[in-house]
């Protein structure tokens, strides 16, 4: 049995996985993720990278009631509003907005959760900082529609009936 690290140890692990990005992540060089990460076969033709997709819930504020997709402050409006930032474009399926294109891709989850697809990193404090500039893009045009974004993927308060349903075809059950 090994004995849990102190916080200091703790503490550097984590400025290690941060600075360093994937290759930190693996106890020793012996273990071989390690060298994959640090060697990608030629056919792959890139380093490894960390891709961050981060759900966010969408809430009303005050009540953190689950956000209708449909409605003048629903998910599909507030979608239409990141929309008219600049360099995003929507992505339509039968008439509905079901994601967006751009400096940081939109999707939407079954049960209504705004996910962030980021762009692949070499570094770890890179993906974060997407996060970073994609909730700052974000909050203020949810708090205007009266949202609160919360950082899960899974409601902690309602049963999966009582969630938003995205009206799309390879979510219906």
């Amino acid at each position: 049995m090994t004995d849990a690290p102190s916080t200091a140890e703790a503490t550097a692990r984590a400025r290690a996985i941060y600075d360093l990005g994937p290759t930190a992540l693996f106890a020793s060089k012996a273990d071989p993720r390690f060298h994959y990460c640090l060697y990608v076969p030629p056919q792959v033709g890139r380093a490894c990278r960390i891709g961050i997709e981060h759900e966010k819930l969408a809430l009303r504020a005050g009540t953190l009631e689950p956000v209708p997709y449909d409605g003048e402050n629903g998910i599909e409006a507030f979608l239409r509003r990141v929309a008219a930032q600049p360099g995003f474009e929507t992505i339509v399926e039968d008439g509905r907005v079901m994601g967006l294109d751009g400096p940081a891709s939109v999707s939407l989850e079954p049960g209504g959760q705004v996910e962030q697809n980021g762009s692949p990193q070499q570094r770890l404090r890179d993906g974060i900082a997407e996060i970073e500039a994609h909730l700052a893009l974000l909050r203020p045009i949810a708090e205007a529609s009266g949202i609160v974004l919360l950082g899960l993927g899974a409601h902690p308060f309602h049963p999966t009936k009582e969630l938003t349903q995205i009206p799309r075809d390879r979510y219906r059950i």
